[in-house]
């Protein structure tokens, strides 16, 4: 629902702009939360949209960097499902990845000014619906 608003909402504007009723706009994805953009703000609330992907970063948030091996045998589910949640959290820009051997470690990307506000969040949230 709220991506269709979202949709709806950027081509409106998109039109607006295209017909000079919004002079600084030149794009809807150009709208700024915080030096940072919608679309990318967009990314990172969908990334932690998932119970696993926000457990993976609590587990970050505790243990700093953890092999991809780990993820495995904590959540047990297939390696390409895991993949799938990570590359999510890359794409977002959440984690940061290093290679080690054959493995690849993740980590919290400090530089994220939207994760720096969210950790104390994800650190006490609990598990009680």
């Amino acid at each position: 629902m709220y991506n269709l608003y979202f949709k709806f909402t950027a081509r409106y504007l998109k039109r607006k702009a295209m017909k000079g009723q919004l002079n600084s706009l030149k794009s809807a994805g150009e709208f700024t939360a915080g030096g940072m953009s919608i679309d990318k703000l967009r990314d990172i609330f969908y990334a932690l949209s998932d119970k696993v992907r926000l457990e993976i970063i609590r587990l970050l948030i505790d243990n700093g960097e953890m092999c991809v091996c780990k993820f495995q045998e904590i959540f047990k589910i297939s390696q390409p499902n895991l993949s799938f949640h990570l590359g999510i959290l890359r794409k977002a820009g959440l984690v940061k990845t290093r290679r080690k051997g054959t493995w690849m470690n993740y980590s919290l990307n400090g530089e994220n000014p939207a994760l720096k506000d969210l950790v104390p969040l994800i650190k006490n949230a609990s598990d009680v619906e």
